[in-house]
């Protein structure tokens, strides 16, 4: 990890070379100008957790990695999880949106607060009590889905994430919610170092092509009026 006096360096020359700011005096002094120290930090901060080497790396490939998990809602959201708890292992910044789901008795909600690095937000409206293909209508008003929208793209443009986490939103693609061009282009504009997973019912074919990964989850057997089990379920 580079040394706080050292990013701070870097972040300084920054915001030089962005506003021709002459003499330490003028970068101290200003508010926009500390604001700006302390994003370039946490982007050298986020991208010096994937190492030196593979930093580097994915600088030349201009994106992070695009994975898609299709399926069965509640097992592509268990998998998605999954990755996020693997992510806090490693120290990287991880943020998950919930699309579809509501509910501070979720075992992921609290489980957030014990994970360094790991945040979480949901904006739509099935709770824990309610399968997700028993839930009549949209699961998360046009309000809510441009807040949640607005959300993942600040994480995009902030260059601060590594791993970004979209839970349900292929689920909102697939019934015309969101166009799935504005994930492409959400993927597009994300830092190499932020890799983003994507979950739902069903993947659009522009979707299937532009992902570089692309799993098909299937549940073959539940038994009839399964009870819901903390943390196997929710």
């Amino acid at each position: 990890m580079t040394p706080a006096n050292t990013i701070t360096e870097m972040a300084v020359e920054s915001y030089y070379q962005k506003s021709g700011a002459v003499g330490r005096q003028n970068f101290v002094s200003g508010c926009d100008a500390i604001e700006h120290c302390l994003q370039v930090g946490y982007e050298v901060s986020a991208k010096e957790k994937w190492g030196s080497v593979m930093a580097a790396e994915l600088e030349q490939n201009g994106r992070g990695y695009m994975m898609l998990l299709v399926g069965d809602e509640r097992r592509t959201s268990d998998a998605a999880l999954g990755i996020a708890l693997r992510g806090a292992g490693h120290g990287l910044r991880v943020h998950i949106i919930e699309f579809l789901k509501t509910g501070r008795e979720r075992g992921e909600v609290a489980a957030v607060s014990f994970l360094t690095g790991v945040t979480l937000s949901q904006y739509g409206m099935i709770d824990v009590r309610t399968r997700p293909e028993e839930f009549r209508g949209p699961a998360i008003s046009p309000e809510r889905l441009q807040a949640a929208l607005r959300e993942a793209r600040d994480h995009v443009l902030r260059r601060v994430t590594n791993i970004l986490i979209l839970d349900g939103l292929l689920t909102l693609v697939d019934e015309g919610m969101v166009e799935d061009k504005a994930i492409l282009e959400l993927v597009e504009r994300a830092a190499p170092w932020t890799d983003i997973v994507l979950t739902g019912r069903a993947a659009s074919p522009a979707l299937h092509d532009a992902a570089d990964s692309v799993t098909l989850m299937q549940t073959i057997k539940v038994r009839e009026h399964e009870p819901l089990r903390r943390g196997l379920h929710y």
